[in-house]
């Protein structure tokens, strides 16, 4: 019969830890919603979307190989999830470069007609009506080719990393896959090598921002409950990686909950200041799809 040790530590803690992973991947919901409110990022980091999506795909690979159905469920919805963050975020950057260069463009055209009119003031006696439309014509195409081609990148930077990391993963999973020489225990330890990687990225991820946190003097690009829950979530992982004496589970929860700590520990160093707040931006009685009607729709 199991101890009670082996039923907590092989049941208990990865049945929570299913329910820490969920809560874990589903904390950024809130605050993707408000800033979709909003019609901004503002000061929300995706970055750790992408690499959330490689690590949930590449976990969900990792529990076929092993048979493991509580890594398998505490991934697998979390992929869907991170399919819906990436879209938001790369939806929320096209609408912010869209409105740079609706701004651009609306300066260009003002420019033009402010040239024009003072021209026209200003023009000699002795000027031709052909001169005149030369000019014009010369001006105004000059403008407008800013107008009509905006120097501006075809994919949004979050769109990048979202391809990069699959394409990567693609590229694992086809050779893991489609090479017959492999054994059982080389594709395990080939994806896990991997997703231990991915994952140590993923954890990470909020530390692009700490050189912001320390300029700034305030954690807002840190988001707190993704923090919180990692800590949580890393350690039942941890536990249940010591139970199954699993390497590929232990060490990237381990370096997970000592750099979720780290974040941690610089949301009580640099507290959110008030204003950073995402329902202070919220208008009431703002028509929220107002801003939207001269805009392109993104589906």
């Amino acid at each position: 019969m199991p101890s009670l040790e082996y039923i907590i530590l092989g049941y208990v803690c990865p049945s929570l830890g299913i329910v820490m992973a969920s809560a874990t991947f589903a904390a950024p919901i809130q605050a993707l919603r408000q800033a979709i409110a909003r019609g901004s990022l503002g000061d929300l980091n995706p970055l750790p979307w992408a690499f959330m999506t490689g690590n949930c795909l590449g976990w969900v690979a990792y529990s076929f190989l092993k048979n493991d159905l509580f890594v398998f469920f505490a991934n697998a919805p979390s992929l869907v999830l991170s399919i819906w963050l990436n879209m938001g975020a790369v939806k929320l950057q096209y609408r912010e470069q869209f409105q740079s260069w609706q701004q651009a463009t609306e300066t260009v055209v003002a420019d033009s007609s402010l040239m024009l009119s003072c021209h026209q003031q200003n023009e000699e006696s002795n000027n031709t009506s052909r001169e005149r439309e030369q000019f014009n014509n010369d001006g105004l195409h000059a403008d407008f080719a800013v107008v009509v081609n905006p120097t501006q990148s075809s994919f949004s930077s979050h769109e990048k990393w979202v391809l990069y990391i699959v394409t990567v993963w693609i590229i694992v999973l086809s050779s893991v896959g489609l090479t017959t020489s492999m054994s059982r225990d080389q594709q395990t330890q080939m994806i896990g090598l991997v997703v231990n990687a991915n994952l140590i990225f993923f954890y990470a991820g909020p530390l692009a921002t700490v050189a912001t946190v320390f300029r700034e003097g305030s954690s807002s690009t840190l988001h707190i409950p993704t923090v919180g829950m990692t800590v949580a979530n890393t350690s039942f992982w941890m536990a249940y990686g010591f139970v199954i004496f699993d390497p590929y589970i232990i060490i990237p929860n381990g370096i997970g909950f000592v750099l979720g700590l780290i974040q941690l520990s610089l949301c009580l160093l640099f507290p959110r200041h008030k204003s950073d707040a995402p329902e202070m931006q919220l208008i009431s009685g703002h028509d929220e799809n107002e801003e939207y009607r001269d805009e392109p729709v993104i589906t």
